[in-house]
């Protein structure tokens, strides 16, 4: 009963202040600065950082390559943050080829679908106007799940001191939706503790089964989105594919050519190619 109260009460406060500006894009860095300055503050509260481990940050499978698909988790373009602002998947995949062809127009230096951490740290520094910004575009930039970004995004800046933290405090549309989103898990967990004990439905479990279908429909339209840009990714990585294809490296010969190098398992030292002084 109390619960309910305080979700109208919540709502009413919600119509009454309407979208105001508290947003991700009212955080932190000068507005003017380039997207990994801004991302690595915003996302990872990381400010004077050196391009080399900002890399290392983003390289997920740790091969000293970026691949299209590392990119798109660097601009968040797989997060659900980003994916539920488009209309639809046409409309993420436009948003996904724009950025993915920027991006790597400007640091894939040889045109091989790949960006080496020499390329990133060349042509991505801010002498060189660092990473594309893309303004125009909400949502971009996320990594965690919904109440680490939560937490970073809104509670970190808007109810960090004991003023700001009073029930009256969390007015805000970002604390309405974090609310409703903790009463669907305890409607959740009520069921499916109704379930464990043989008790008979009850009122709960209608809104369960409510709740769990929108669930199951957001969840499936977002992989749908995933799943197609991650396809216009592979088109960008041919090399990382014939890699995949060849399987893991094995044995003490010498790479024959990149897609060698990028195999798994490959010894460090031959995933670059020159020496010290070449790619790296």
């Amino acid at each position: 009963m109390v619960r309910s109260i305080l979700r109208i009460f919540y709502w009413l406060v919600y119509l009454i202040v309407g979208f105001e500006a508290h947003s991700s894009n009212h955080e932190g860095s000068d507005s003017s600065s380039d997207y990994l300055t801004t991302h690595m503050d915003r996302e990872h509260h990381i400010q004077g950082f050196d391009m080399a481990s900002a890399f290392h940050l983003h390289d997920l499978n740790q091969d000293n390559i970026l691949e299209a698909d590392e990119v798109l988790k660097l601009y968040g373009l797989d997060h659900e943050t980003a994916v539920d602002k488009s209309r639809s998947v046409e409309r993420h995949d436009s948003k996904a080829s724009r950025v993915l062809s920027t991006v790597m127009e400007k640091l894939d230096l040889n045109k091989d679908g790949l960006i080496t951490k020499k390329e990133f740290i060349t042509a991505g520094s801010v002498n060189n106007g660092g990473l594309p910004k893309f303004d125009d575009i909400d949502g971009l930039g996320h990594h965690y799940d919904e109440e680490g970004e939560y937490f970073l995004h809104h509670e970190e800046i808007y109810h960090s001191t004991p003023e700001t933290q009073d029930e009256s405090s969390y007015n805000h549309p970002e604390d309405i939706q974090h609310f409703i989103n903790h009463e669907k898990i305890e409607v959740k967990e009520d069921e499916m503790s109704r379930i464990a004990q043989g008790l008979p439905e009850d009122s709960n479990t209608a809104k369960f089964q409510k709740q769990n279908q929108k669930e199951h429909d957001l969840i499936e339209e977002r992989e749908k989105r995933i799943k197609s840009i991650k396809a216009k990714a592979q088109k960008y990585s041919p090399v990382a594919d014939e890699a995949k294809r060849r399987g893991d490296w094995d044995g003490f010969k010498r790479p024959l050519d990149q897609a060698d190098r990028l195999r798994k398992n490959v010894p460090y030292k031959y995933k670059i190619r020159k020496s010290f002084w070449g790619e790296f």
